[in-house]
């Protein structure tokens, strides 16, 4: 059952990056798994305050450094 639910994760994950970025959407898809994959191991540790906001803050850093890298490409 994770199995499947990995799985399902890194393909939704994929087809998100691929809506962001030509450059490496594998590289951002998988960057953002491993935030997600620290955020809900911050938050079964309980050492880190609010992991999950951390998570989503840094998630949308990477998504935001690549819709600019992909726009900057373009204006070249």
């Amino acid at each position: 059952m994770i199995e499947a639910e990995s799985t399902l994760l890194v393909t939704r994950l994929n087809q998100l990056a691929e809506t962001v970025t030509t450059e490496d959407p594998a590289a951002l898809a998988g960057n953002v798994l491993l935030v997600y994959d620290g955020a809900m191991a911050g938050l079964q540790r309980g050492r880190t305050p609010d992991p999950l906001g951390h998570g989503k803050t840094l998630a949308r850093r990477l998504i935001q450094n690549a819709i600019e890298t992909e726009q900057a490409c373009v204006q070249r």
